[in-house]
């Protein structure tokens, strides 16, 4: 189950809005067979590790697959009938599917044709790898991840606003392991007038990234596809289009692609910039407002849902934190944080927005973890909890 653990983990960031499933298959001791989700539309795991057997005899053996087995017709054909036309014999599954298509229909239909089912092995594990499929196919909206980087008093930038860098080489590498498996990066106009960064994934030697307590330990590895990595969509929040035309997110040069979400107020001014923007090849598109004037946390998560994100990290700056704080959309947190003091009444703080006023009303994270990132510290942990179904099927069921 490691290794499936391993290939669910490694193939993040690449098949949404599928989940990101990794299956093994081992017969008298050896494995014989593995693979991971395609992207979209193509092969699910179960089926991939079936084919990579080749002449391996699959008759009698056992599969180890991190989520349950599809039994529906969708763009590909249910992968519980791959498994059973296979002749595999036992399947462990680390947990049960949370889209109510499957919910348990799979294991069932594999119990029925005589299979003998396992469920629970590596299943914290698993939800981990799968938080962003489970948001989005229960609560149809991407998982959130607000993630900063701050000195030891909190703040992310100097009065002045430098802000490059606060954190050192291993922090730097390490957020760029987790763009590598979202979905979606997202920041304000503000950023971008600031820093123009260019919000790409670089991973250094072709390695992904290291074990992280954001899948649960789980270290990730995509044997032949090291030198590839995964650009998130860019999603910036500009209310009235002040994107420079000249800022990279919309230079045309970066890999991936950039989507600027805007409030239409109507004027002859909105129109013109939405033009010149459209020139560069970057789609604008605009959305609700809330009550500050700004692009609706509740809206763009929907849009981003519909174009089938699962998952997304608010990079900033703090009036971004804050609004997505503030409506309660923030699924979980990654604060890095730098050995070092900046200080000052006008040093910007992580978190901006309207905050609460008693502390029985702050966010506290999940049972957080902690890591060491070279000088600098992590601290991730959850604030929601999602809806997956009841894995009661913990024991092996033989069939009748």
């Amino acid at each position: 189950m490691a290794r499936a653990l391993s290939l669910a983990a490694g193939a993040l960031g690449r098949t949404s809005p599928n989940p990101s499933v990794g299956a093994v298959i081992v017969s008298d001791g050896v494995v014989i067979g593995e693979g991971a989700t395609q992207r979209y539309g193509q092969s699910h795991a179960e089926p991939v590790a079936i084919a990579s057997a080749r002449d391996a005899r699959t008759h009698g053996s056992t599969m180890f697959v991190t989520l349950e087995p599809c039994n529906h017709h969708g763009r590909t054909p249910p992968c519980t009938e791959a498994v059973i036309a296979s002749g595999i014999r036992d399947v462990h599954v680390a947990t049960l599917d949370p889209n109510p298509r499957v919910a348990g229909r799979g294991v069932a239909r594999l119990r029925e044709a005589g299979v003998t089912v396992t469920v629970g092995e590596g299943g914290t594990e698993a939800r981990a790898i799968m938080a962003g499929f489970a948001r989005w196919v229960t609560n149809r909206r991407p998982f959130v991840v607000s993630k900063f980087a701050c000195s030891l008093d909190g703040r992310i930038a100097t009065s002045s606003g430098e802000s490059q860098w606060i954190t050192g080489p291993e922090a730097r590498r390490w957020a760029h392991g987790v763009r590598d498996r979202i979905d979606a990066i997202m920041v304000g106009v503000g950023t971008i007038v600031a820093d123009d960064p260019s919000l790409t994934t670089r991973l250094e030697g072709g390695t992904p990234h290291s074990a992280d307590p954001m899948i649960a330990g789980v270290r990730p590895r995509r044997p032949g596809r090291e030198d590839a990595p995964s650009h998130p969509l860019r999603v910036v929040l500009d209310t009235s289009l002040r994107t420079p035309a000249i800022a990279r997110v919309v230079s045309g040069t970066l890999p991936g692609h950039t989507l600027i979400l805007g409030v239409d107020n109507g004027t002859p001014d909105w129109a013109s910039r939405c033009t010149a923007l459209a020139r560069t090849g970057t789609e604008v598109v605009a959305v609700p407002s809330g009550s500050d004037g700004r692009p609706h946390p509740e809206a763009v998560l929907a849009l981003l849902a519909d174009r089938g994100v699962t998952s997304i990290l608010v990079e900033g700056g703090s009036m971004i934190h804050g609004a997505y704080f503030d409506a309660g959309a923030v699924d979980a947190v990654a604060a890095v944080i730098a050995p070092m003091i900046i200080g000052g009444r006008d040093a910007p703080g992580a978190i901006g927005g309207t905050g609460v006023t008693a502390l029985s009303h702050a966010f506290r994270l999940n049972v957080p973890s902690v890591t060491r990132l070279g000088v600098d510290t992590l601290v991730y942990g959850t604030l929601s909890e999602i809806d997956w179904p009841e894995d009661d099927l913990d024991t092996a069921d033989a069939p009748s």
